[in-house]
């Protein structure tokens, strides 16, 4: 019979796609447990940052409220091309075409964070003003915005060679920096508020150094200018799902910023009280 499936060749396309989710499902937690054991170490850190001989309850407000602008702003500024890097290196897996899919994404991104950076800066004023923080907050929370999208591209590398075990020792390394300068800017330096996100983003510079030189193979500055304008073809029709998601974790907080009553301080107490809870 002309046409006929092979004995046995429906029950091994079977067994196929059955390995291939089992390995999506295992890299999928390996990827995923970094964010996981943050979680839990941001709660297990919750009784140092609450005390408020260490950080006010208004200074605690304050920083949640500048992480989650950073988190909204890193998906701004990066044009969605962390998902197009991983989208094109998929199609085109040659050596020479990833690289240059990685180095185009890298030089992209350094630019754009750069930009929004430098525009931060000249505005921090009304930035520090619409948020209803402190200056210097702002500041801190600008540079860690700088390598939070520089430290996706990279690790986005080893997600990219299906590498899980490299990607999380990196990111149980960044957690690991994190909680030690966390809690010796806060408790014996005293540095209350800025301690917390200082510890917090230097943890990540100091890992996104590291990998810049693990993975100095694959990472530099070289822009394929067609290959950057297809990628953002991609990749900007993603970005409003992506802005709409992250925009929820920070219009909670602008709420209770704006229904509460009383002045400043007092707002930013009641902040504080509920992204305690909201991290729990």
């Amino acid at each position: 019979m002309t046409g006929a499936a092979p004995a046995g060749g429906g029950q091994a396309e079977h067994s196929g796609m059955g390995a291939r989710l089992k390995q999506l499902a295992g890299q999928s937690f390996v990827y995923g447990l970094g964010g996981i054991v943050s979680k839990l170490v941001g709660i297990f850190l919750l009784p140092i940052y609450t005390k408020p001989e260490y950080v006010s309850q208004a200074g605690f407000g304050q920083v949640e409220t500048v992480m989650a602008a950073s988190s909204l702003a890193a998906i701004v500024c990066q044009f969605g091309l962390t998902t197009a890097m991983f989208r094109f290196c998929w199609d085109h897996r040659e050596p020479d075409a990833r690289r240059r899919t990685i180095r185009t994404s890298f030089t992209a991104v350094m630019g754009l964070s750069t930009l929004a950076v430098l525009i931060g800066v000249a505005a921090i004023n009304p930035i520090a003003s619409t948020l209803e923080v402190t200056r210097e907050l702002a500041l801190i929370g600008l540079a860690g915005l700088w390598v939070t999208i520089q430290y996706t591209i990279v690790t986005g590398i080893y997600r990219i060679e299906q590498r899980p075990t490299a990607f999380i020792v990196y990111s149980f390394v960044n957690i690991a920096i994190t909680v030690v300068l966390s809690i010796v800017l806060v408790i014996p330096l005293r540095m209350g508020a800025a301690g917390i996100m200082l510890g917090n983003f230097s943890g990540t510079y100091l890992t996104y150094f590291l990998l810049l030189w693990a993975r100095r193979d694959m990472v530099g500055f070289n822009v394929h200018w067609s290959l950057l304008r297809e990628m953002l073809a991609f990749s900007l029709p993603l970005m409003p799902s992506g802005v709409a998601l992250w925009a929820l974790n920070l219009a909670d907080r602008v709420q209770v910023q704006r229904l509460t009553p009383g002045t400043q301080l007092e707002r930013s107490a009641q902040l504080g009280t509920y992204s305690a809870a909201n991290k729990i």
